[in-house]
């Protein structure tokens, strides 16, 4: 207790009430916790020592420290404890980042909270007019659902999208009738609570033709996607309260240069880490 005394008489007063409030925890801890189970707790740096020094007065160990910092390479700012009372051999020492890019969520961080929070991985492209490039395969292996916007080409090419996984499509202007039976002109949906409207043909902000305009204004979704110009846009329009996306061109037929795909996260009706990504020249 001296160790805690302070000139500061109110830090030292709220050292003091730190300190009963992490003995009491580690009490109750003890009390309740199931022989073979496990205490976890994260706390900032200068108070995980504290709860260290009750928890094994009271017979709980640390089992596992994880050093948490914001990136890979800043220093840590706080510490998740796994404490029981079954003490190890050796306590297992690891680190986890929160971030691995400004506002991209680290995967170790993701896959640690894939059972408290939903968010959904869609792979999003377009216009692949029959050509299906393997690397599609490798950046959509994480994706929970694949949204194709049209100009399939081929419905061998959509039977491949569906079989690896779950796939929403409309059917494009190129698009035959084998495909029109198995995919629609417009997709209405809803994903974690955000509303998609895709369609292949439908403009852009501020050049929405009539017809899109007005459905627009009725469904009001928050993410608006089209394919059809072979133009990769990533474009916000406050005026309609939406974002709109065209992932750009696929495949090898057209008048782009680079071939397109987009990749993004949906929770909780927003989307972020969102990805452009680039399959090589056509």
């Amino acid at each position: 207790v001296d160790s805690l005394k302070s000139e500061n008489k109110a830090k030292e007063t709220a050292r003091h009430a730190e300190s009963t409030f992490f003995e009491e925890l580690s009490q109750l801890a003890a009390r309740h916790l199931h022989p073979d189970g496990r205490f976890c707790v994260i706390l900032p740096l200068e108070t995980a020592d504290i709860l260290l020094r009750f928890a094994q007065n009271y017979g709980l160990h640390p089992i596992e420290i994880v050093q948490i910092s914001s990136f890979p390479h800043s220093h840590p700012h706080r510490q998740l404890l796994s404490l029981g009372f079954n003490k190890p051999a050796e306590v297992q020492n690891s680190s986890l980042s929160i971030y691995e890019a400004e506002k991209v969520y680290h995967p170790a961080y993701r896959a640690l909270l894939q059972n408290f929070l939903v968010v959904k991985r869609i792979g999003l492209l377009s216009d692949t007019h029959g050509y299906l490039d393997e690397a599609v395969f490798h950046y959509f292996s994480e994706c929970d659902e694949i949204w194709h916007a049209g100009d399939f080409g081929t419905i061998e090419l959509s039977d491949r999208l569906a079989t690896f996984k779950p796939l929403i499509g409309v059917y494009g202007n190129i698009d035959g009738q084998d495909l029109r039976r198995v995919h629609p002109e417009h997709q209405f949906f809803e994903c974690e609570g955000l509303k998609v409207w895709m369609t292949h043909i439908g403009g852009y902000p501020g050049r929405y033709p009539a017809k899109v305009k007005s459905i627009l204004q009725n469904f009001k979704p928050g993410l608006f996607i089209c394919g059809h110009s072979h133009i990769l846009k990533v474009i916000p329009d406050p005026k309609m309260g939406l974002l709109h996306l065209n992932p750009g061109a696929a495949g090898k037929h057209g008048w782009h240069k680079m071939r397109t795909l987009i990749r993004f996260s949906i929770s909780d009706k927003k989307i972020h880490n969102l990805e452009a990504i680039e399959l090589g020249m056509r």
